[in-house]
């Protein structure tokens, strides 16, 4: 081979390398337990720095819910929870984690802070889902 062959195989395996890290390090991100922890940081946000409508506030509950069913489920699937319940407490404790950071953000920021207005905008971006 020459050089510029040689050049070109280690940029494919360089590219194909970054790439490999970028998923494997952004993966939690699409596991249905982060999402629900992320839902319920929102409305923990919504509660204390925004007002929704009665229809935001129904179709983000149900959207809630339904993370919450697949969350449980995941862990379920992963076999470190072996019943229902179990994975139900966790998947509580999680989001009760996520409420408390919140807390902690309104008590020592305000309603003001940018990063408690982006879960404010995060609450009604996911109430306009739709999961089924």
């Amino acid at each position: 081979m020459d050089r510029g062959g040689i050049l070109v195989g280690l940029f494919v395996i360089g590219y194909i390398a970054f790439e490999a890290y970028g998923v494997h390090t952004q993966r939690h991100l699409m596991e249905p337990g982060y999402i629900h922890a992320q839902y319920a940081a929102a409305d923990q946000a919504m509660m204390h720095c925004g007002e929704a409508g009665r229809g935001t506030r129904e179709q983000f509950d149900h959207n809630l819910a339904v993370m919450e069913r697949r969350a449980i489920g995941e862990l379920l699937e992963s076999g470190d929870y072996s019943d229902e319940e179990a994975a139900a407490v966790e998947v509580a404790a999680r989001a009760a984690e996520r409420r408390a950071e919140v807390d902690a953000l309104v008590e020592s920021a305000g309603c003001e802070d940018k990063q408690l207005w982006t879960l404010v905008k995060t609450y009604e971006q996911r109430a306009r889902l739709n999961l089924q």
